[in-house]
């Protein structure tokens, strides 16, 4: 089952380079950046907010588009806020960007290239972003003391590499006690890895409009057929199985429509197949909550009441929690494609 990992990569390279090493920056993070929106002062959360940042991205450290771009990358009045929150270039780049936004050979003016080579990175996988290394797939606990020095060495330490929320982030990396944090003004964010699983479009294509390849990999892969395919009240069984459980037929349709680790399990399994820690591990526990769940009831497949109601019946928490876990509108209500169903969540 995947585990919450960072997906970092790189974007565009500064314009110009830092001189500060990589070693000379551990111990040297912005406690700020670790207390959670409502323990922010109103003026720390309008300099978070010219960042681009709001409740949801500041508490999941990592989400924010704005740690996509190096120091350089910033505009002047997103560099005077960060400055004004405790960063300069140096840190910035480390603990917030984690130098994604550098080309490969400024990695190593930098003295980071090592590091991503530890964790598996070359400069064609760095460059391009294909064939991703395996070691992002792992969770911390399952790192090596190498690689945890390596992602130390970018300022990723155990809590921003698992992509937890804040409130159950170890700071002790900062140098700082742990920070109070009272319960969120409002129902906890999606986590990041669901936020970035991108739909397969191709999916919410009529059967007879797919190219003559998809449709191979749809009907002989995985056994759909047109009214399957189609038609969300009819199950096709490949649904039920999470990635992980593909046979090789399978996995190669469905790689070939597509979908990977991450896309399958939230948009054509939904999580079904897994256990309540396994939800955890995934960040969607929260997310099944929402939708009235608990151990008990997940464990023994008993009904809940969010599954009787049609999706505008939904609460604003249940709401919350179906999309978090990838069932939009139409795919909740079992609409059908060419019919009534919308894919708008998909464009």
């Amino acid at each position: 089952l995947p585990s919450a990992a960072p997906t970092f990569f790189p974007t565009a390279g500064p314009t110009y380079l830092p001189t500060a090493q990589p070693s000379s920056l551990q111990n040297t993070c912005v406690s700020m950046r670790y207390k959670s929106w409502n323990t922010l002062g109103s003026s720390s959360q309008a300099l978070a907010s010219i960042l681009t940042y709001d409740e949801c991205t500041w508490n999941y450290p990592g989400s924010g588009a704005i740690e996509k771009a190096s120091w350089t990358g910033l505009s002047s009045a997103q560099q005077e806020a960060a400055s004004q929150l405790g960063y300069r270039e140096e840190t910035w780049d480390c603990w917030q960007n984690h130098y994604e936004d550098y080309f490969w050979s400024e990695l190593a003016v930098v003295g980071a290239q090592q590091c991503y080579e530890t964790l598996g990175y070359t400069q064609a996988t760095w460059e391009t972003e294909d064939d991703p290394p395996a070691v992002l797939e792992l969770s911390y606990d399952e790192l090596t003391d190498n690689q945890k020095e390596a992602a130390a060495c970018i300022c990723l330490y155990e809590s921003a590499w698992n992509f937890e929320q804040l409130g159950n982030f170890d700071v002790t990396f900062c140098g700082i006690s742990p920070i109070p944090t009272p319960a969120p003004t409002n129902r906890p964010c999606v986590a990041p890895t669901v936020f970035d699983v991108g739909c397969v479009q191709t999916r919410y294509e009529e059967f007879n409009s797919l190219d003559i390849t998809t449709r191979a990999f749809a009907f002989v892969n995985l056994g759909y057929i047109r009214r399957t395919w189609e038609d969300f009240r009819r199950v096709n069984l490949v649904e039920n199985i999470f990635f992980g459980d593909l046979n090789a037929l399978q996995r190669t349709g469905a790689e070939g429509i597509g979908y990977n680790e991450l896309t399958w399990d939230c948009w054509q399994h939904h999580y079904g197949d897994y256990d309540w820690n396994d939800l955890a591990d995934s960040l969607v526990q929260d997310c099944f909550e929402a939708l009235g769940y608990n151990e008990t009831s997940w464990t023994f497949g008993t009904q809940v009441a969010s599954e009787l109601k049609s999706f505008s019946e939904l609460t604003d928490d249940e709401r919350w929690g179906a999309e978090c876990v990838c069932y939009y509108e139409s795919i909740w209500d079992e609409r059908e494609i060419g019919f009534d169903f919308s894919n708008s969540f998909c464009v």
